[in-house]
């Protein structure tokens, strides 16, 4: 039995054999029996197999969903505070932003992938998705006076993870409307491209 890559059993083998098994002339009732038993026993197998990789792929299209809502809520809210960074100065103003901020920034899809941690393991946008949740958990955990960094890094990050395809395009615009979806889209790569460019000019600058 070969196993193809989807998680579908491919006994092409063993029904090859069959046909040729009932081909031949004068086929005993004995082995037509068996014959019989024998492809029950494997279609059985292929049915359960095919079960198992559609509830599989229902599990992780679910997550996606809640995963790329969740983010895409966040950015929203973190770009509240990027838009209008000028408008911070004074302390006290700064830290009425940040509580309202912190109040938005719920996590609402972390308890769906903690407690369906093989589902979430079987993402390929695993790593970046850890990534992206480290970097708003650090938006709360250093507080006020680090807001204005810790926010600018959220557009160039997930810029980076969809330009290089960590993260896809196609799901945001699944998960939001697509003109959000188009937006955040936007906004991102021109922010990490931005990021890419003047990296480039500090390093001519510097030789």
């Amino acid at each position: 039995m070969i196993w193809e890559g989807d998680g579908v059993p491919d006994y092409t083998k063993q029904l090859d054999e069959i046909v040729r098994l009932l081909s031949r002339p004068n086929i005993s009732p004995l082995l037509l029996a068996g014959a019989a038993a024998l492809l029950g026993v494997i279609f059985g197998a292929i049915g359960r197999a095919i079960e198992q990789w559609i509830e599989g792929r229902r599990r992780r299209s679910r997550m996606r969903r809640v995963l790329y809502q969740d983010i895409a809520g966040m950015f929203f809210e973190v770009n509240v505070i990027n838009t209008n960074g000028g408008g911070w100065a004074a302390d006290r103003v700064r830290d009425d932003a940040f509580g309202r901020l912190v109040g938005d920034l719920d996590f609402e899809a972390e308890d769906h992938f903690k407690s369906n941690r093989d589902t979430f393991a079987q993402l390929k946008e695993r790593p970046a998705v850890k990534h992206i949740y480290a970097l708003f958990h650090r938006i709360k955990d250093e507080g006020p006076a680090t807001m204005d960094r810790n926010c600018g890094t959220i557009p160039r990050t997930l810029g980076k993870y969809i330009s290089d395809g960590s993260l896809k395009r196609r799901y945001f615009l699944r998960a939001i409307p697509k003109q959000q979806a188009r937006f955040l889209i936007e906004r991102c790569t021109e922010d990490y491209s931005e990021s890419i460019r003047q990296a480039k000019q500090y390093r001519t600058q510097d030789e």
